[in-house]
């Protein structure tokens, strides 16, 4: 599926124009992947690994355009138990555009998160896509450092319940132990 997208006022506006500068291209088919190679010249070894979630990132320049593989964190909640998901999409600034090809559909409106970004041209909406993906990354690190520390409390919790179980056994056992020397040595001095 293709979307095509204009940069106005600093800002992005979806268009119908074949003259946009900016491409998404969600689950490009045959007929989509086809077009990219031959209009862009970006070979299918390119394609398919942006497409790939197990592609490492990487960056690459040449004849002026620039080729980036590009991991970005996936939503996540209490359903799926907080697993870090990482999506991967291919970000090509070719002739003056910027290409998105990817497996889910980006959200771009209001891209950059909470410090919703300016841009004026695809290279800055290049650069915001990053920064958004770097700060959702950031929440996903900070989350997980919460939900790190609210097991280690509660692991701590249980091993202090576990401690103080185990030092009452072992206050009860010295007790009886107690008892029995009290009586063995008041029984000794008795005969």
């Amino acid at each position: 599926m293709l979307k095509k997208f204009t940069i106005a006022n600093n800002s992005l506006i979806e268009s119908d124009d074949n003259n946009s500068t900016v491409l998404m291209y969600v689950n490009p088919d045959h007929t989509e992947r086809s077009h990219l190679c031959g209009t862009y010249h970006i070979d299918e070894h390119t394609l398919s690994s942006t497409l790939d979630p197990d592609e490492v990132a990487r960056v690459e320049f040449g004849g002026g355009n620039v080729t980036m593989i590009w991991k970005y964190p996936m939503n996540c909640s209490g359903k799926d138990n907080f697993y870090f998901n990482v999506g991967s999409l291919g970000l090509f600034l070719i002739s003056g555009k910027l290409i998105i090809v990817t497996t889910d559909e980006l959200t771009l409106t209001g891209t950059g998160g909470r410090h919703a970004a300016t841009f004026g041209s695809p290279l800055e909406l290049l650069l915001v896509i990053l920064l958004g993906a770097i700060q959702h990354y950031l929440e996903h690190l900070k989350n997980n450092r919460v939900m790190e520390f609210s097991n280690l409390l509660k692991e701590e919790e249980t091993s202090i319940k576990t401690i103080r179980q185990q030092s009452e056994e072992f206050i009860l056992l010295l007790h009886e132990q107690m008892h029995i020397f009290d009586d063995k040595t008041i029984a000794s001095k008795l005969i």
